[in-house]
């Protein structure tokens, strides 16, 4: 099956941005960049939760457009692979009228993204010619919902964390318990630094469960107080196209309990605990 050309190039990007003017979108304003954007029959546009996104497929660029209410607002992104000495990029400009703060915020989410979008399209070199394969938008809509997910749930931000779940999970676990949950780990974990996308796995149907197009989402994360950190996301991909969890399962040591442990044992406790390396 042939991947969509955006997905194909991404496997062998060199780095997540080429040196260009940050600022150089082609249009003076973010609302000139949309509205020329709309006007053109030869793009295609799509929306999920007030994200709007234009694909230009004869040239490989990706026009990312904030939602109404974001800090950044109104920003674009524009992301267009790009070939310079035979390598091949992701180059990326970005404009945005929001404080510097804001803006710089949205392009360190964005480099991040890029990285983890290359990240997991190496790791699925290995499939099947003919086996079902996720396209670029689904894996790009599926990272930047595990990290925005998971900044939340990092930033006490519990409300926003919450609104992720499907309604299914919702009658799962309540907001008071959710909460409660959240609230405890953060407690013990410390400050966090860092999580970080290991895999993204991809089922189609899957039996014993109700039909349709699942992410699973492995992750290593990185806090203050814990020496081990791991676990992994389920997401389900809904009628317009956006993803919603499914179930979540996290794992972790912490570092009192194994300061004794040797980094030679890591791994196998690592193993015990199911995290992927």
């Amino acid at each position: 099956m042939r991947l969509p050309l955006m997905t194909v190039l991404l496997m062998s990007l060199q780095c997540a941005a080429m040196a260009k003017d940050a600022d150089d979108i082609g249009y003076p304003t973010v609302a000139a960049a949309l509205a020329a954007l709309k006007a053109r029959s030869d793009v295609k546009i799509e929306t999920a939760q007030g994200w709007t996104v234009v694909r230009e497929e004869a040239t490989q660029t990706i026009w990312t457009f904030t939602p109404p209410g974001h800090p950044a607002h109104p920003s674009v992104i524009r992301r267009a692979i790009e070939q310079k000495n035979g390598a091949v990029y992701l180059g990326m400009q970005a404009k945005c009228g929001a404080k510097k703060n804001a803006c710089d915020k949205l392009i360190a989410e964005f480099t991040k993204l890029n990285e983890g979008i290359a990240q997991s399209m190496q790791s699925s070199t290995g499939a099947e010619p003919d086996a079902w394969t996720a396209s670029a938008a689904q894996l790009e809509r599926v990272t930047a919902l595990s990290h925005r997910y998971f900044a939340a749930k990092d930033g006490k931000r519990y409300e926003e964390a919450y609104a992720l779940l499907a309604p299914a999970q919702k009658k799962v676990i309540a907001f008071d318990q959710f909460l409660a949950n959240s609230t405890q780990f953060n407690a013990k974990a410390g400050a966090p630094q860092a999580r970080t996308i290991k895999k993204i796995t991809w089922y189609r149907n899957p039996p014993n469960t109700a039909p349709g197009t699942y992410a699973a989402v492995d992750f290593d994360g990185h806090s203050a107080n814990l020496r081990i950190h791991c676990g992994y996301t389920v997401w389900v991909e809904q009628a317009d196209g956006a993803f919603l969890l499914v179930r979540e399962e996290e794992n972790y040591g912490d570092a009192e309990t194994l300061s004794k442990v040797t980094p030679q044992n890591l791994p196998h406790i690592r193993a015990q605990l199911q995290c992927r390396d």
